[in-house]
């Protein structure tokens, strides 16, 4: 066998080994990167559900400070306050 046929042998394994090295840092780095999406994904959605929730949150809660008769029906529910001479029936459910 010759130098220069045994350098050709030797240059062709190293780079295979050094292609199959970053086939698989790349396959690794891929798989990676598609959990990271998936986990922004979900990220985003309970960032959309929270900000629903606020804005339920706020709506409530300027009626609250500005509208009589919903903290009035709300301490009723809520409480099981009545006027007097009502009488409040509670249901099992």
């Amino acid at each position: 066998m010759s130098i220069g046929r045994f350098l050709a042998t030797l240059y062709a394994v190293v780079f295979l080994a050094l292609s199959a090295f970053a086939g698989i840092s790349f396959l690794q780095t891929n798989q990676q990167l598609t959990n990271l999406r998936m986990q922004e994904m979900e990220s985003r959605q309970r960032l959309q559900l929270a900000q629903q929730e606020l804005k339920e949150q706020e709506r409530m809660l300027a009626q609250l400070r500005g509208d009589p008769q919903y903290v009035e029906s709300m301490i009723r529910r809520k409480l099981g306050y009545a006027k007097q001479g009502e009488t409040v029936f509670r249901f099992r459910e």
